[in-house]
């Protein structure tokens, strides 16, 4: 897999020479520590609610660095033993109640729910007690800081893009049959006079927390994403369309009227529209044609992966048996019955 041609560091707010609170810890909503208690082998117990908020000043050095004594802070919070908290220090020893931090690149330090922040299955701090670590930088600066510029999402190859399992895998598929269209936000904004094509609601341009896109027909079944044949949805920060259509055919998701405006704005057949799910013919009669081609860039994907010591190669042969299970359902269909068997004929060489 190819690494990104831009190394520079994205353009991250530093706040240098200002008090900041410290960032990746759990709160209630007067901004008062929460700590999590953990069995030894990880698991979780339950949070205590402290009277403490932060006991250290934070001030950015020039590269908006924080300090060591914020670190050594942070271990204490984060260490399952009592020494840091005295019995004085603890106002509940079952806190139940709603949590939330601050976010690390927010410019206003308001405290925000911990759902408005995005999870990382592999760091170790701010660890809720559904196992998964909320990340320091709430979804706002995630798409605003983290994304964006040099060294964010701009910055990545085509393969970097591939990364997981799924849609990444789905991705390549069309990466190498040479069908990935290019998306011009601001183009299908405009089209769709920067309403939502199912609540109606208006979705403000820059704010990039309520953009949604929709593969107006299911990118699980192979369809594109493009400018032409995409529905403008607006995201969870207005009424949640996106999610709430996420991979449904769009007879199952809109009314008859709708599927008529919806065939005039993407130029899709009323027909497709208005019939059953299936898979995209164009791409399975081109993946039966390349066959050897896709398969040689999945399993390097898996071979890779697997070489830099993740577990990608098992995610891998996983999702194929996953994806020629979909695929039987659809059966009728000869092509569709044709890569079947060539899939499981592959999949019984290679993985069983």
């Amino acid at each position: 897999m190819s690494r990104r041609t831009i190394t520079k560091r994205n353009l991250y707010p530093t706040y240098v020479g200002e008090d900041r609170h410290i960032n990746s810890i759990l709160r209630n909503k007067e901004g008062f520590i929460v700590k999590p208690i953990y069995t030894i082998d990880g698991q979780f117990v339950k949070y205590i609610l402290t009277n403490i908020k932060d006991t250290v000043s934070i001030r950015p050095d020039n590269n908006g660095k924080r300090g060591g004594g914020v670190s050594r802070f942070l271990k204490s919070i984060s260490n399952n033993n009592h020494h840091f908290f005295s019995d004085n220090n603890v106002v509940n020893n079952n806190y139940t109640g709603d949590l939330y931090m601050y976010c690390i690149h927010c410019p206003d330090q308001v405290l925000k729910p911990v759902s408005e922040f995005t999870t990382n299955k592999t760091q170790k701090t701010t660890i809720c007690h559904d196992g998964l670590c909320r990340q320091s930088f709430c979804r706002d600066c995630k798409q605003t800081y983290v994304n964006k510029g040099d060294a964010g999402n701009s910055s990545r190859t085509k393969d970097q893009f591939i990364e997981d399992n799924g849609a990444r895998l789905r991705g390549l598929l069309e990466i190498v049959l040479g069908i990935k269209p290019k998306i011009d936000y601001k183009l299908i904004w405009e089209k769709y006079e920067g309403l939502c094509f199912n609540c109606g609601e208006f979705i403000p341009f820059d704010k990039t927390d309520a953009k949604g896109l929709d593969h107006t027909l299911p990118h699980s079944k192979w369809w594109s994403l493009s400018n032409e044949d995409s529905t403008l949805l607006c995201s969870h920060k207005i009424n949640g369309c996106n999610g709430s259509k996420s991979d449904k055919w769009p007879n199952i998701f809109y009314n008859d009227e709708q599927l008529v405006k919806l065939n005039k704005m993407t130029g899709i057949d009323l027909e497709i529209l208005r019939g059953e799910p299936h898979y995209n013919p164009d791409v399975v009669e081109k993946f039966i044609e390349r066959f050897d081609d896709v398969l040689k860039k999945w399993s390097d994907w898996g071979r890779y992966t697997r070489k830099n010591g993740t577990n990608k190669y098992k995610e891998f042969v996983r999702y194929l048996g996953k994806e020629i299970n979909k695929l039987k359902k659809f059966n009728s269909d000869k092509n569709v019955y044709k890569l079947v068997s060539m899939l499981e004929k592959y999949h019984g060489e290679k993985y069983e």
